[in-house]
């Protein structure tokens, strides 16, 4: 399927690696390094995102002194 791809046929090669970009692999496929960058670039990314709830809601926190802010951030 990824020849037939017009997205990935357009960028260099340097930019899709099929050990550490396997989009188009079945989670059945993959192989274990495969799934393992997988499962880092997901936790960077839920990571990333978590930071900047908590550092959202604690700043709310810190500016209006409201109790539902400190369940946020404790999440």
């Amino acid at each position: 399927m990824l020849e037939k791809s017009i997205f990935f046929s357009r960028i260099p090669k340097y930019l899709y690696d099929k050990d550490k970009t396997p989009y188009f692999t079945a989670p059945k496929d993959m192989t274990v390094a495969q799934s393992q960058y997988e499962l880092f670039s997901y936790g960077v990314f839920i990571g990333t995102v978590s930071l900047f709830i908590g550092l959202a809601a604690l700043f709310t926190y810190l500016k209006t002194y409201e109790n539902m802010y400190v369940f946020l951030t404790g999440l």
